[in-house]
């Protein structure tokens, strides 16, 4: 997934589950949470094999034991940076959610993300969403900008908020749907020709 989309993802989450408090610091934090597991970036700059890059990248810093853990210290950080605004625990649910989301984002496009480390390297990927995709991206933009003109006392920043995280979830929804479509017209395009969908002859 490209790195706006995990920006406005994150601060649509960010703005749900923080603004009511902090205001427009929700937003930034949420886009930083969401952007957090890209870091790995950092050390596939200098990859030039494609082999291990794809091997290296949406790795570890994708896995999910490794958000899990993360959390933790996360979570404890902005438990004093915000004192009396949210318990720890709320910090670490914040924090898991926000890492998380940003692994199955990008476990939804082709590449897929190796989610199981330490314990298998396997990808997984759903193939129902393009790396760069307007639709789902641009909607969620705009509520989002428009949040952040709101005071922090506006009902309407909340619901803007929710807004595009349902957005999110009911667009990821239809892909599904349309990826299933499109592989039952392709099978029996297949079978019109004898031609099995498994591949054998």
């Amino acid at each position: 997934m490209d790195s706006l989309t995990h920006i406005v993802f994150g601060a649509a989450l960010g703005e749900a589950m923080l603004g009511k408090k902090i205001g427009h610091k929700a937003a930034l934090i949420g886009a930083i949470a969401n952007s957090l597991p890209d870091i790995d970036v950092v050390a596939t700059m200098l990859i030039h094999d494609d082999l291990r890059y794809l091997e290296v990248h949406r790795s570890y810093s994708h896995a999910a034991l490794t958000l899990i853990l993360i959390s933790f210290p996360l979570a404890s950080l902005f438990n004093r940076w915000f004192k009396d605004k949210f318990s720890y625990g709320y910090w670490y649910t914040f924090w898991c959610t926000a890492l998380l989301t940003h692994s199955l984002l990008d476990g939804f496009t082709t590449f897929g993300i190796q989610l199981l480390l330490p314990f298998s390297n396997m990808l997984i990927g759903f193939n129902n969403l393009s790396i760069i995709d307007p639709l789902f991206t641009l909607p969620v933009t705009i509520l989002v900008v428009i949040c952040l003109f709101l005071s922090k006392e506006s009902p309407l920043r909340l619901s803007l908020a929710k807004s595009a995280l349902t957005y999110c979830c009911i667009y990821l929804v239809f892909t599904f749907g349309m990826k299933y479509k499109a592989h039952s017209v392709f099978k029996e395009d297949l079978a019109s020709k004898n031609i099995l969908a498994n591949g054998v002859y």
